[in-house]
């Protein structure tokens, strides 16, 4: 192989290092960053349906915003409606998860959340049962003393408490959400670094192949002119003008 054939091989494959290693750490670095970008997703997606339904859970005293109405039969029908109204929302986003065909994928999540859904609807039926009955108390300045007691027995029915104590639970998978996401962030920054390492150490290979090839190269060339030289030396020094330099490479 001639000098300049090699010259070339020696830069192609230098150059073919430091684009292999380049390809490979955006392959690399994207398969990490794409994986924690989803993990990011889905914990930032979950966080924000549990935050949701912790307030659309909390925002339900039934004990505060209907005794004020047990004596007013428009005012009453509008608050329990609106109670129901509000729960049937706390269903509609439960039924739009748990239908998505997307589980959670925190642990213990997804079934806390179809469990909820039927205590949800439990309670739910409670309040309508709760309404009917209570509605035409309403009317009647007699009726008041039942009217609050049956208020009471809906706030310390098992339903009630078993609907308004999960947002206990929601704040434990709330915080588990939180970490996920912090993970998901530090592993996203670790793809980015993985990437950038990769391609950093290609360029360092290709550079020091390049070197060695450099090194290969000028004494590939220099080798022969030394001997052309030490020929030259032993004419001028003994008149022997029959030397010849010895073929050595087709360069």
């Amino acid at each position: 192989m001639s000098i300049k054939s090699k010259i070339i091989s020696g830069y192609a494959i230098a150059l073919s290092v430091a684009f292999a290693g380049t390809a490979l750490g955006f392959a690399i670095g994207n398969y990490y960053q794409n994986k924690a970008q989803q993990e990011q997703q889905i914990a930032s997606y979950e966080n924000r349906l549990l935050s949701a339904l912790q307030l659309d859970v909390l925002y339900n005293r039934p004990a505060k915003q209907l005794a004020p109405y047990l004596q007013d039969p428009e005012a009453f029908r509008r608050e329990s409606g609106a109670l129901l109204k509000r729960l049937q929302n706390i269903q509609d986003l439960l039924a739009k998860h748990n239908n998505s065909g997307k589980p959670a994928t925190l642990k213990d999540l997804q079934a806390f959340l179809e469990d909820y859904a039927v205590t949800v609807e439990e309670f739910r039926e409670r309040v309508i049962t709760f309404t009917k009955t209570v509605q035409p108390l309403t009317q009647k300045l007699e009726g008041l003393e039942t009217a609050e007691q049956l208020l009471i027995n809906l706030v310390k029915s098992p339903e009630f408490v078993a609907f308004i104590e999960a947002p206990d639970m929601m704040g434990e998978f709330y915080q588990l959400t939180i970490q996920r996401e912090i993970d998901a962030e530090q592993a996203l920054n670790n793809a980015q670094l993985l990437r950038n390492q990769i391609i950093v150490f290609s360029f360092g290979l290709s550079g020091g192949v390049a070197l060695i090839l450099a090194l290969y190269t000028s004494h590939a060339i220099a080798k022969p002119l030394q001997t052309v030289t030490d020929v030259a030396q032993l004419v001028t020094r003994d008149s022997n003008f029959n030397l010849q330099v010895p073929v050595q490479t087709n360069d």
